[in-house]
C-alpha cells in the first residue's frame, strides 16, 4: 500500500543570539489527526546526524524537521494504536514569513533514540535565521 502525505510547515522566522548547547524541540502546531494517522511536525536545531544521508543540508545552521506519523484507534491499514506508520512518502514546504525564501522536499523514514520518525536536515537561506 503507498500512502501520500502532504505536510506543510510554515516556520516564522526570528533573531537568535546562539544555538542551544543541547538539542531543543520545537513543535510546529498541534497534533492532527487525519485519515486514522496522528501528525506531530516539529523540528530541532544543532543535530548532528550520522551517518548523513546524501542531499541533507549538514551545516552548522541546518534546520532537523521531524514529522511522527502513528496510527490511531481506528486504523484500518493493520496497525495498532499508537504504533508508528511505515512506508509513507510525505512532503514539506517551508517559507520564511515576509521573504522570499522557500524550500521543500520530502522527509525520509528514519530513526533516533526516541523511536522511528520521518525527517530531513534543512539549511536556511543566508538571510533566514530560524528558531
Amino acid at each position: 500500500m503507498r500512502c501520500t502525505l502532504y505536510a506543510t510547515l510554515v516556520v516564522a522566522a526570528v533573531l537568535v543570539a546562539a544555538l542551544p548547547a543541547a538539542a531543543n524541540e520545537f513543535y510546529v502546531g498541534e497534533p492532527i489527526v487525519k485519515n486514522a494517522m496522528q501528525l506531530v511536525p516539529h523540528y530541532l536545531l544543532g543535530i548532528k546526524m550520522a551517518p548523513m544521508t546524501a542531499g541533507m543540508a549538514m551545516s552548522s545552521n541546518a534546520v532537523h524537521i521531524e514529522i511522527d506519523v502513528h496510527a490511531t484507534k481506528n486504523d484500518e491499514r493493520g496497525f495498532k494504536e499508537d504504533e508508528w506508520i511505515t512506508y509513507l512518502t510525505i512532503s514539506y514546504t517551508i517559507e520564511k514569513v515576509g521573504t522570499t525564501f522557500k524550500t521543500s522536499g520530502n522527509v525520509l523514514a528514519m530513526t533516533a533514540g526516541d523511536g522511528p520518525h520521518y525527517a530531513n536536515n534543512v539549511a536556511p537561506s543566508a538571510t533566514a535565521t530560524i528558531v
